[in-house]
């Protein structure tokens, strides 16, 4: 039996998305830190794998932040037409996790790259994927403007 998300309630969804944000993005973060560790203590850094990472890391990183970036407009863009403040919601919660996952695959490849290589250079290509994160972190007057909601939608949004 396939599980469900709850329908999207008006009070409180704005935090249900930062917290979802949060963790999504923490698990980053800590990944981050545990790679980082890793290569400082005992480097598992390989040569021959520097020169396929140097190419795919950066060029796919790219590719998904690219993808993340503009995977929530499309979805928006195809959403159905209904006058459900619910149904906009869950439909907004369910692009913003596809962004978030494009967002986070792309600097788990960064840091995968620099797991195995020990270059520090991944750990650069890292950071715009970290400043898309922050940029585009869920709230409240972002979800107003990305879903177009009225003035009574958006007070039923507090």
């Amino acid at each position: 039996m396939a599980s469900q998300l709850p329908p999207a309630q008006p009070q409180g969804f704005v935090k249900q998305l930062t917290l979802l944000f949060v963790a999504i993005a923490s698990g980053l973060v800590i990944f981050c830190g545990v790679a980082f560790y890793i290569n400082q203590t005992q480097p598992i850094g390989s040569e021959e794998l520097n020169g396929i990472f140097s190419v795919a890391a950066p060029a796919g990183s790219l590719l998904l932040a690219a993808v993340g970036y503009f995977a929530l407009p499309a979805f928006l863009s195809r959403a159905p037409q209904t006058p459900y403040l619910q149904s906009k919601l869950g439909f907004y919660r369910t692009a913003t996790i596809v962004r978030l996952a494009f967002w986070d695959a792309g600097g788990f490849i960064c840091l995968v790259s620099y797991l195995l290589t020990g270059n520090n250079m991944y750990l650069a290509y890292l950071f715009p994927i970290v400043a898309l994160f922050v940029l585009f972190s869920p709230n409240r007057d972002r979800v107003i403007q990305d879903l177009s909601l009225t003035s009574e939608e958006a007070k039923e949004l507090s």
